[in-house]
């Protein structure tokens, strides 16, 4: 049985990851406009509470504005690596072997492989495959 025509590919166009990047952007820069300041007693004490708001305005805009810099220049590297990594998965994936010659303890039928699945253990920062037999 070739399992490998039912798996999905873990490499998917650049234009897939280029999406997932940007989602994770936009969703980070609504966090930064979205949060909640703690005035600073001296902010308001010397500009008042206006002054106050607009200077944490203009200190956001700025920090927004260095952020979109920082993703936009971290994009390509990001996307090249998480490529690359899928690349090596899908190479990792076929190049299982799982046993074909297992007969079944209850009926002693011969077993074939039924599916073939990638686990990661993020702890160790290793790959495993479960390889599920059925006579």
């Amino acid at each position: 049985m070739d399992y490998l025509k039912e798996k999905d590919k873990y490499l998917k166009s650049e234009q897939h990851y280029s999406d997932f990047y940007d989602k994770h952007t936009v969703e980070e820069c609504r966090l930064i406009i979205n949060r909640k300041h703690i005035p600073y007693e001296e902010a308001l004490d010397k500009y008042g509470e206006e002054g106050a708001e607009r200077m944490h305005k203009m200190l956001d805009e700025m920090f927004l504005h260095i952020r979109k810099g920082e993703r936009y220049t971290n994009k390509k590297t990001a996307i090249d690596r998480w490529m690359v990594k899928d690349k090596a998965r899908d190479e990792f994936y076929e190049s299982v072997k799982a046993s074909e010659d297992i007969s079944c303890l209850t009926c002693g039928r011969l077993m074939f492989v039924t599916s073939k699945d990638l686990w990661t253990d993020l702890d160790k920062g290793a790959e495993y495959f479960l390889c599920m037999n059925a006579p």
